[in-house]
C-alpha cells in the first residue's frame, strides 16, 4: 500500500469523538479514537499528528510530543448539531489554518469544504444495515457523510473484513481504495 503522506507532514485527525465520560458515549468510536492517538503518539512518527479533540477531552496521558499535540475545541460539541457545524464550518479552516496535509476522519465522516487528502474510518454501516433501529434524520445524516466520505477520501480504512465488504457493495466504493485494518 501506497503511502499517503509526505514525510514530516501533518495529520489531522478528527477526535470529537473521544470521551472520558462513564457513559455510552466512551464506547466504541471513543475507544477507536482513545487508542488510535494513544498508538500513534507512542510510536512517534516522521509525521506531525495534530488530534482535534473536545475541549473536555483531554486526556492526561496525550502531553504534547515532539510529533504530537492536541488541539481542543472552543465550541460545545458534546451535542451532536454543535459538532457536526463545528466539522463542517470550523474545522476545515482550522486544517487549512494549521497546514495539515492529510486529514483522518476517524469516524465515518469527512468535512465537506476539505480539498487535501484524506482516509476516512468506516467503523460499521449499521444505520445502512438495520435503518430501523436508527431515528429518521440520524440515519439520513450517517448515510449522507458516509456516502460522501466512500466518494471522496484517498482511503478508507474499515475495521473487519465485513465491514470492508459492506463499504464496497453498499457504498460503491473502489475494493483498492478500502482496507482493512483490525
Amino acid at each position: 500500500m501506497q503511502r499517503l503522506s509526505t514525510p514530516a507532514g501533518r495529520v489531522g485527525i478528527n477526535a470529537q469523538k473521544l470521551s472520558l465520560s462513564e457513559s455510552y458515549h466512551a464506547a466504541g468510536s471513543s475507544q477507536y479514537v482513545y487508542h488510535l492517538l494513544e498508538e500513534l503518539r507512542q510510536i512517534d512518527p516522521p509525521d506531525e499528528i495534530l488530534a482535534y479533540v473536545r475541549n473536555a477531552h483531554v486526556p492526561p496521558e496525550f502531553a504534547t510530543t515532539r510529533h504530537f499535540q492536541t488541539r481542543p475545541s472552543r465550541s460545545p460539541t458534546d451535542r451532536p448539531i454543535a459538532r457536526i457545524a463545528w466539522e463542517q464550518a470550523v474545522f476545515p479552516r482550522l486544517l487549512r489554518h494549521d497546514g495539515v496535509t492529510l486529514l483522518h476522519g476517524a469516524i465515518n465522516a469527512l468535512p465537506l469544504l476539505w480539498r487535501g487528502r484524506s482516509v476516512a474510518t468506516i467503523l460499521d454501516l449499521t444505520f445502512l444495515r438495520l435503518p430501523a433501529a436508527f431515528n429518521r434524520s440520524n440515519r439520513i445524516y450517517l448515510s449522507w457523510m458516509v456516502h460522501f466520505a466512500a466518494r471522496h477520501a484517498d482511503r478508507m480504512i474499515a475495521i473487519s473484513e465485513a465491514t470492508r465488504q459492506d463499504v464496497i457493495r453498499l457504498l460503491g466504493a473502489d475494493p483498492a481504495r478500502v482496507h482493512r485494518v483490525y
